[in-house]
């Protein structure tokens, strides 16, 4: 056969063939004579949640692809029914909402100079659905001194992965996370009395805010407490109080709410009283008399107040009501201010001063 009939066959053999043979040092190499063929299938590499992105890895291929494209489907919780996603055509994919209890899988097509071929991957998921934001449920204590320092347990879900915990402003001086339920956080100093929104920061969001109340000192740095231990409602009663005296223009008073043995309201009737502040987690009524609150670089706080009668609430101080204030009859007079925190509750049915 002349070397012209072979050169000839060989053309044919290797038009039918697949790949070509080169000798180069006497090694024979394949190469590709044909479009890309699967040998492994695609795989997506991620977490299977609303908005946690994943990646796709292209698997293994024969005959030397040059490039990839991708397309994105979702499928049934069976990897069936599959339909192409809009616009989910590159190597990553972020799920949305709408792929939530779904399964997705990816297109993957390989391309090389003599043509292209796809392959799809196993049904990935199902998806789950994003995490929520934290949510505040409650604070406890919902109050603290001005000074910091104190435990604040918070409850409510989305706690896992918290990143931060901030009262108003200032980050907590510590937190541990308790559980998906509960965070315990000790609250940092403040330069003034007042309330803050305390917020907690996570993966997924910031939570709602909850009020915390910063009090100028701790019921333990009160100069006279409420104790009701006469069983009575008298704010002028001594048994009422610790040391079986009344407040004095020099006292700093608390009136909590949870003392043995407490009477409420602690109700002002009659009479002037001086004292320096007044921090009152329970009722206070003023119905007659005056209460002055005398220091101006101490705010006073009161959870629940009633002015009826001639009560009078007087002085330089500024009182904060954190709950409800009821203001029937009587006055606040002096240049101290009276403000209602946001979430209490106002009753002004009839001021003195318009009531005849």
């Amino acid at each position: 056969m002349s070397e012209r009939s072979h050169e000839g066959r060989r053309r044919k053999l290797f038009a039918r063939a697949k790949y070509a043979v080169l000798v180069v040092g006497g090694a024979l190499l394949l190469t590709g004579c044909a479009p890309p063929t699967n040998l492994l299938p695609p795989t997506i590499a991620g977490v299977p949640q609303v908005g946690s992105t994943l990646t796709t890895k292209a698997g293994t291929w024969m005959w030397s692809p040059k490039s990839y494209s991708y397309q994105w489907q979702s499928c049934d919780q069976a990897g069936a029914a599959c339909t192409n996603i809009d616009a989910a055509d590159s190597r990553d994919y972020t799920p949305t909402s709408s792929d939530a209890d779904h399964t997705l899988r990816v297109l993957v097509t390989a391309h090389n100079g003599f043509g292209k071929s796809t392959a799809k991957s196993e049904a990935f998921g199902p998806i789950a659905a994003a995490h929520a934001a934290p949510h505040i449920d409650t604070l406890s204590p919902d109050h603290g001194p001005k000074a910091g320092g104190t435990g604040v347990t918070i409850a409510g879900a989305g706690f896992a992965g918290a990143s931060a915990v901030t009262f108003g402003a200032t980050p907590a001086t510590a937190f541990t996370v308790d559980g998906d339920n509960q965070i315990t956080a000790t609250t940092p100093a403040v330069p003034s009395a007042g309330t803050v929104d305390v917020t907690v920061a996570g993966p997924n969001g910031t939570s709602n805010p909850v009020v915390f109340r910063y009090d100028e000192f701790a019921l333990a740095d009160c100069t006279i407490t409420w104790t009701g231990a006469a069983g009575t409602t008298s704010w002028g009663t001594p048994e009422n109080w610790t040391g079986s005296r009344v407040p004095e223009s020099t006292d700093h008073v608390c009136i909590p709410s949870n003392a043995p043995g407490i009477s409420l309201p602690v109700t002002h009737s009659t009479g002037t009283t001086a004292v320096l502040s007044m921090q009152a987690e329970a009722p206070v009524r003023l119905s007659g008399g005056t209460l002055t609150l005398t220091d101006g670089t101490h705010d006073s706080f009161t959870a629940n107040l009633r002015l009826e009668g001639n009560g009078i609430l007087d002085g330089s101080g500024d009182v904060t009501v954190t709950s409800s204030l009821d203001w029937e009859r009587g006055y606040v007079l002096g240049s101290g201010t009276m403000t209602v925190a946001a979430g209490a509750t106002a009753t002004i049915s009839c001021v003195s001063i318009f009531c005849r």
